[in-house]
């Protein structure tokens, strides 16, 4: 009778041991999922990793233990947890969702187009499929990237310059004000000119990845403008090339490369006694570095720096090394119209090679500093309007550089633009702008009005 009663004890005590460690279990799964619900997925994860040995194979409790390695940044331990729910249930959407944004984390796109490949086939509710969508197309922009890529464009239009060589309205009273000298008639680049113009241009830029996240760049851009009514001494040439390599993480893009410039126009200066003529011609190289960082979708911060070397090969007193450091901000909002937004600071400080006369009293020394801003909107999803408006501020470094009278030159240029861009065709679009410029300036010779209206026909190869 006693060893009956014995064996009933011992029953009784391993039913209640059994239920006690099956409430204690489920209270730990409890406190897992509220320290997800508050965002603690790492702490999540510490507290159902222990348990994973004994506790492996029950769906819930690997779901949970999955969405928690995921979200703490462990996503091979999220794959293995996921694996051994849909082996126990293959329709746990959920689950397979999950499992494809653990292999995306894992840079396994195959595997992770495959899963939200599968999840659309088991008809998902409607708000799942714009996040799968997403995936999709960031797994094929990733592949794109993994890819050597060659882009390119063709150009071509025209339009009119009131002001093609940036002169003011009064020459006369300009060196009047600036140099106290009385009756000087424009001359040469000093004449107000105006006339219509026509531009052609086209550039490429080859990229070859040296790893999933590093990769090469080459590229060059080539813009020619010829202007009628008798200003063809204005046209103008300019070869940009360019190359360097770029790093491109998960949220975060650097870019670190050479970049040269030439720029060729013949101009109208007087033939000095050797036979020479001064000319705008001028070469510029240097060094640029660039990061930009995503932080959410549609927003971007970046930061930008050069070191520039400018050369004025027939103009020697203008020569200046340049440091120019900036940074921008780019916002576009969802919904009607897609309204994008971009915003940009810089400043550079030009410092000259050389004096500007043989006493070495002045040179081109300055600092410029400007601001400007970019707003787009979507009338449809073939047609944008937007408004440009630009603020540069230059200050001269050396004494009397630009006048006799005006110790240090200051200059504002005011700049603004509407204008349309139109998409009639996949790699065909039509833009038109109108831009508006004055520089109000302490020296009256260096202020100026312009506009130019212009129209160009672009061809974009991808």
């Amino acid at each position: 009778m006693v060893g009956i009663e014995t064996r009933q004890w011992w029953i009784w005590m391993l039913f209640a041991m059994l239920c006690c460690g099956g409430a204690q279990a489920q209270d730990v799964l409890s406190q897992a999922k509220k320290l997800m619900e508050e965002g603690k997925a790492e702490q999540a994860f510490n507290v159902l990793a222990p348990l994973e040995p004994q506790r492996a194979g029950e769906t819930d409790f690997d779901y949970t233990l999955g969405i928690a390695a995921l979200d703490s940044g462990r996503p091979d331990r999220a794959t293995i947890a996921f694996e051994r729910v849909l082996a126990l249930n293959p329709n746990f959407a959920g689950a397979r969702i999950d499992l494809a944004r653990a292999y995306y984390a894992m840079g396994s796109d195959d595997l992770a187009k495959s899963e939200f490949e599968t999840v659309l086939k088991l008809k998902p509710p409607e708000h799942v499929k714009p996040v799968i969508a997403k995936y999709l197309l960031a797994i094929e922009a990733r592949n794109r990237k993994l890819q050597p890529s060659l882009t390119g464009f063709v150009e071509a239009g025209g339009g009119t310059d009131s002001n093609i060589t940036a002169v003011t309205n009064d020459f006369a009273a300009g060196v009047l004000q600036a140099y106290n000298i009385a009756a000087v008639a424009p001359t040469g680049n000093s004449i107000k000119r105006s006339g219509a113009f026509s531009q052609v241009a086209a550039g490429a830029e080859y990229s070859r990845p040296l790893d999933g996240s590093l990769s090469w760049y080459i590229g060059g851009d080539l813009r020619d403008r010829h202007h009628y009514n008798d200003n063809s001494p204005f046209d103008s040439q300019q070869l940009d090339a360019r190359g360097g390599i770029a790093l491109n993480l998960e949220r975060d893009l650097f870019k670190f490369g050479l970049q040269s410039q030439r720029y060729y126009q013949e101009a109208v200066t007087p033939l000095a006694a050797n036979g020479t003529r001064i000319s705008n011609d001028r070469n510029t190289s240097g060094v640029v570095t660039e990061w930009r960082h995503a932080l959410a979708a549609g927003r971007q911060i970046g930061l930008f720096a050069q070191l520039n070397e400018q050369r004025f090969p027939s103009n020697l007193p203008q020569n200046i090394d340049q440091v120019l450091v900036g940074g921008q901000f780019l916002n576009v909002w969802e919904g009607r119209g897609s309204p994008l937004l971009m915003l940009a600071a810089f400043q550079s400080r030009d410092k000259a090679k050389g004096p500007l006369n043989v006493a070495a009293t002045s040179d081109v020394s300055k600092t410029i500093t400007g601001l400007r801003a970019l707003l787009q909107y979507s009338l449809t999803e073939a047609l944008d309007v937007y408004a440009l408006a630009g603020h540069t501020e230059r200050a001269d470094d050396s004494q009397f550089a630009r006048s006799i009278v005006a110790a240090y030159g200051k200059d504002r240029l005011f700049d603004t633009g509407l204008g349309l861009n139109w998409r009639f065709m996949p790699t065909w679009s039509l833009r038109g702008q109108a831009a508006f410029y004055e520089n109000r300036s302490n020296i009256a010779l260096y202020e100026y009005k312009r506009t130019e209206i212009s129209v160009l026909v672009r061809k974009d190869f991808k």
